[in-house]
């Protein structure tokens, strides 16, 4: 049986592992096909200052957006939660 500190690690691991494809594929490689890994069909993100975009689609576009508007080769996005299934919102 895991302990808590042990599921909370593994946790911890996985969000770095999905921090490290937002990074190195849809912002440096501009693989937008990528954000599927990280995020369901029902995900939403809360962009500061702007209105909620919610479903992969809508997700996809904003971020193809954003990165290709302002020229981003990297980003300091971070997941802060996820479902069950192992996918991951911001």
């Amino acid at each position: 049986m895991a302990t808590a500190q042990t599921a909370l690690d593994e946790i911890r691991l996985a969000m770095a592992a999905t921090n490290e494809i937002f990074n190195q594929e849809v912002f440096g490689k501009r693989n937008f096909s990528a954000l599927n890994e990280i995020y369901t069909m029902n995900a939403y993100i809360l962009p500061p200052g702007g209105p909620m975009v919610s479903g992969l689609p809508g997700i996809t576009e904003f971020w193809s957006n954003l990165v290709q508007s302002a020229n981003a080769t990297g980003g300091g996005a971070e997941v802060n939660r996820g479902d069950a299934n192992g996918r991951w919102g911001r």
